[in-house]
């Protein structure tokens, strides 16, 4: 059986790296857009991505050949 997931992208600002207190660690990523990417997620459909409108202008500025292709 194959796994149906669907997906959240957004671009911005956030902390990467372990969270400490006393011994304990953890490797983590927090801020807004983690939430962002998240609720994006939430709206997506098994097999969909859903991405930020931003993060869309940026990437079809980038890579105008990529806004002539469909999934």
């Amino acid at each position: 059986m194959a796994a149906r997931v669907g997906g959240g992208v957004g671009n911005g600002e956030a902390f990467i790296g372990n969270v400490a207190e006393g011994e304990v660690r953890d490797f983590t990523v927090i801020g807004d857009i983690v939430n962002t990417a998240a609720r994006l997620q939430s709206l997506a459909e098994p097999g969909e991505v859903v991405i930020m409108e931003e993060t869309h202008r940026w990437l079809t500025e980038k890579y105008p050949e990529a806004s002539q292709s469909s999934c």
